[in-house]
């Protein structure tokens, strides 16, 4: 007869097909989501005409990201030969058959190719605007002239697309799964969201790379994007702790340490942030900072979030296959590639281009 008493409390409550759901490459593939978040910081920039110098940063880094965001969730699902599944025959609309709509179908589906459609514009028209020598079509810039008030119609789209996508996979992991820790975190999508200053710190390493000069608006927004995480970190923990309090779901105080130790990165990112607006000397430390605050943060809430019991009460033991890091890097390798094919096709030195229109 089985003992259930290793199913219990203190034991875990582990139910007997417990195990993790998503893999550390879809780790890597909220990274790769920031690809949309440039996108958003590149029509801020179009539209308050602020860090245009950094709108080809955006754009092109934007959309070398994006343009591969799809091999995170697929690589997950270890059936990527059935991807023409998702992009031709996505389930948007509820069916007697299968009830209901599909959160991942509606993004990888429907967001996706039309966010990539539209990233992929702004950034032609803007670069071959900017400079008509490096276009495809090899046009006069004067055609392209003719272009530019489409640039509006787009930036505009792709605003709603983007914040869509900068609070995604968080309305789905809160919504649509059993885990204790993500069904009990309401503010997790406004996390994912301010933790757009992922972007900026990923824009202001290729701007170092292509001398771009430091823009203080650029700063603040990820000054301020650092201490906002971090309040929301401190905010979260405590209303788990009086969550909790006095019942057993106390596995929750297991994330504690990882929040707490990219809490104080938060912080010290926002204050050297604010400094390096007048001394720009810091910015590798600041940027380096933010990317392993980000990525700690990340694999705290979906790695070891999932390790939570889904009655809260437990944990269950991290187990991952040998390669799995090198299947978490090769998204990232991948937009990185693609990055570097579309930065030698548009160079990114030299003056934005900014238009009266």
């Amino acid at each position: 007869m089985m003992d259930l008493a290793q199913f219990t409390y203190p034991f875990g409550y582990v139910y007997f097909n417990e195990n993790l759901v998503w893999q550390p490459v879809a780790f890597a593939y909220s990274f790769l989501i920031s690809g949309a978040e440039l996108f958003l910081l590149a029509a801020i920039a179009y539209f308050s005409r602020r860090m245009t110098e950094w709108i080809p940063i955006f754009l092109i880094t934007g959309l070398s990201f994006f343009s591969v965001v799809l091999l995170g969730p697929l690589a997950d699902s270890l059936e990527p030969h059935r991807a023409w599944r998702v992009m031709l025959t996505p389930h948007l609309f509820s069916t007697e058959k299968y009830p209901g709509i599909s959160v991942m179908a509606l993004y990888g589906g429907f967001l996706w190719p039309l966010t990539f459609i539209l990233g992929a514009l702004a950034t032609f028209i803007y670069m071959s605007n900017k400079n008509p020598k490096y276009s495809f079509l090899k046009a006069d810039e004067a055609k392209y002239e003719k272009l530019s008030p489409y640039l509006k119609i787009i930036f505009i789209a792709l605003l709603p697309l983007s914040l869509m996508w900068s609070i995604y996979p968080s309305t789905l992991i809160v919504n649509q799964t059993w885990i204790w820790s993500w069904r009990n975190w309401g503010m997790l999508p406004a996390l994912f969201f301010i933790e757009t200053f992922s972007a900026t710190a990923f824009a202001m390493i290729v701007g170092s790379l292509f001398k771009k000069k430091h823009d203080n608006l650029l700063l603040f927004i990820h000054s301020l994007a650092a201490f906002a995480v971090a309040f929301l970190l401190i905010i979260q923990m405590i209303f788990w702790s009086f969550q909790v309090k006095d019942t057993t779901f106390s596995a929750i105080y297991s994330l504690y340490p990882l929040f707490i130790l990219t809490f104080f990165i938060f912080i010290i990112t926002g204050v050297l942030s604010i400094k390096a607006m007048n001394n720009d000397k810091s910015l590798t430390v600041i940027n380096t900072l933010a990317l392993v605050g980000v990525v700690i943060n990340k694999w705290n809430i979906i790695i070891n979030g999932q390790l939570i019991s889904r009655t809260g009460m437990g944990k269950i033991d991290l187990h991952l296959h040998g390669w799995w890091f090198f299947e978490t890097l090769a998204p990232i390798a991948m937009g990185i590639i693609v990055f570097l094919i579309l930065s030698s096709i548009y160079p990114l030195r030299g003056e934005g281009y900014e238009t009266n229109k």
